[in-house]
């Protein structure tokens, strides 16, 4: 009766031991279970942390490629306006500059060629005021009358000379200086139309005549000066009233003389 008592709780017994075993190798499996799932949740979430770090991180690269593009291109519009304006500035500048140079140049020509007309003024003047220097009207506060090359009866031909219509006994002078070669009635030897002449021989083959004087104030080979008083006009010869026969001739004669208007001009004279 002990025995099987005994032995019923060492069945008993070792029931229980294996129900502890198999309990205790449950929990077990239950607790590398559970170990195995939170390592795997951790993996998961480890994954997934690394996931988003990179997908932030790609995120962050692109942002910043983006702004590091944006902003390239924004330095790029800058640098290119401040190029632009540069340019402008220095095209503006060069066209000023140009401008001013144009005008300078513009100013300098009209002073050069103000300064050259001035110049040319100056000696067209002094060449004239030379001119008349050297020589001067034959008689003053006259009227020109008959003209040179005039045709009239009291001509062998055409008149070959300018006549000055002045009161008789005005002073007359020598047109210009120079040496006596003709002075006396009968026209100086050039005939009895001439009344009293006097023919006065210049330089460069010139010579002046004076004719239908009144009285005759020189003498043959006397030297006489530019605007001296050589005689006084009157109505000698073939006068039809009271004034100076005055020519230009090429030899002391008659038949050599040219227009005295036009040579006085050429002096400076006017008439």
């Amino acid at each position: 009766m002990a025995s099987a008592v005994e032995a019923q709780a060492a069945a008993q017994a070792k029931a229980a031991k294996t129900a502890a075993a198999a309990k205790a190798k449950a929990a077990a499996a239950k607790k590398a279970a559970a170990k195995k799932a939170a390592a795997k949740a951790a993996a998961k979430k480890k994954a997934a942390a690394k996931a988003a770090a990179k997908k932030a991180a790609a995120k962050a690269a692109a942002k910043k490629k983006a702004a590091a593009k944006a902003a390239a291109k924004k330095a790029a519009a800058k640098a290119a306006a401040k190029k632009k304006a540069a340019a402008k500035a220095a095209a503006k500048k060069a066209a000023a500059k140009a401008a001013a140079k144009k005008k300078a140049a513009a100013k300098a020509a009209a002073k050069k060629a103000a300064a050259k007309a001035a110049a040319k003024k100056k000696a067209a003047a002094k060449a004239a005021a030379k001119r008349a220097a050297s020589w001067v009207h034959p008689v003053r506060k006259y009227t020109l009358s008959a003209k040179f090359a005039q045709a009239g009866g009291m001509w062998q031909s055409t008149h070959s000379g300018q006549d000055f219509a002045v009161n008789s006994g005005t002073d007359v002078v020598a047109a210009h200086g120079g040496t006596v070669v003709k002075a006396g009635p009968n026209g100086a030897g050039d005939g009895p139309a001439y009344g009293n002449a006097i023919v006065i021989r210049h330089g460069n083959g010139t010579y002046s005549q004076y004719a239908h004087l009144s009285r005759i104030d020189v003498r043959v080979g006397q030297v006489v000066r530019t605007g001296q008083h050589i005689a006084r006009s009157g109505n000698t010869g073939n006068s039809s009233g009271p004034h100076l026969h005055f020519e230009i001739r090429r030899t002391a004669d008659y038949g050599s003389a040219i227009d005295p208007v036009a040579f006085l001009r050429a002096k400076g004279l006017s008439l």
